[in-house]
């Protein structure tokens, strides 16, 4: 198996050997935003690496599905705007999504929205976005 290329991010790519839903890299895929943080490919929800954006769905209070709200409205923005490349991982979260890196143009679209403030750096543990 050839080795994949690295994108540029903010964070490192999984350990473990890349599967993208079938072999290879996907260019240009038609994805729908789930939210700031997850998008849907191929019937498939994928929790993007790296980074938490606000939940719309069950926020914890009405600030968070603001915010939430205009992170996925920016991650849409951001699909149309560009060249979209998906990498998926085997690895899965604890919801059994597998892990991706998205890129647009080539720069990871977790650094864009950390820069612009509608995401953090994952830590671990979800981000508390009541700003109460």
């Amino acid at each position: 198996m050839a080795r994949l290329p690295i994108i540029p991010a903010a964070f490192p790519l999984p350990a473990a050997p890349l599967r993208v839903l079938g072999p290879g890299i996907y260019h240009d895929p038609c994805l729908e935003v789930v939210d700031g943080d997850t998008v849907r490919f191929k019937g498939e929800r994928v929790r993007l690496l790296g980074f938490d954006a606000p939940e719309t769905y069950r926020p914890s209070c009405r600030t968070e599905r603001i915010l939430g709200e205009r992170a996925a409205e920016r991650l849409t923005a951001l699909l149309e705007s560009g060249y979209v490349r998906l990498e998926v991982s085997e690895r899965r979260d604890l919801y059994g999504r597998p892990l991706g890196v998205l890129s647009v143009d080539w720069r990871n679209v977790g650094d864009t929205l950390i820069a612009e403030g509608l995401a953090v750096v994952w830590t671990g543990r979800r981000h508390d976005w009541s700003g109460d």
